[in-house]
């Protein structure tokens, strides 16, 4: 998480490299502040950018693990540009994609249960998903968005797959 490297001081994160250490998992979920807050990620966005500044620095490659449908209901093309800005400046290995799953006993299912939160429709988070496509401006980093939430999964190399996948969700 960005609290874990948060925590690590750069002599430590060169080390963790020099043992091998590589290609992080990281929970983005999302390049908007308001949706960080709401879900608890516990840091910001520029805090995120810095600390995966500090990885890059040390050598060390991250994956950016991103969450569709994230923003609810009408917020779904704001996030996936917000998203992809974020993207285009922290330079990922490989972008991975899942949709928002709410579960019951959850801070966000209590939120949707009072009418705070209201989930993004399927249709809506295709079009995010192709939003954030289009806004990725990286070369030669692979989309993988073949989750089991995802209502189509596709994968592919940006930007040389873009319009292969992009269809692929139209026709879904």
């Amino acid at each position: 998480s960005i609290n874990n490297i948060k925590a690590k001081n750069d002599q430590e994160l060169m080390d963790l490299r020099n043992l091998g250490i590589n290609d992080l998992y990281v929970g983005v979920e999302s390049g908007w502040d308001r949706v960080l807050e709401r879900i608890n990620k516990g840091h910001t966005v520029a805090e995120a950018r810095h600390q995966l500044e500090r990885l890059d620095r040390a050598g060390i490659r991250h994956i950016a693990n991103l969450m569709l449908g994230v923003a609810g209901i009408g917020n779904g093309l704001k996030n996936a540009r917000l998203t992809a800005e974020f993207l285009n400046q922290t330079h990922p290995s490989l972008i991975w994609v899942g949709t928002l799953a709410i579960f019951e006993g959850t801070a966000l299912h209590a939120e949707m249960e009072r009418g705070a939160f209201i989930p993004a429709t399927e249709l809506e988070i295709l079009e995010e998903e192709k939003s954030l496509i289009a806004g990725i401006e990286l070369e030669n980093v692979h989309f993988y968005g073949v989750h089991p939430t995802n209502t189509v999964r596709i994968s592919g190399w940006l930007p040389q797959d873009r319009r292969k996948m992009m269809a692929a969700i139209d026709d879904g």
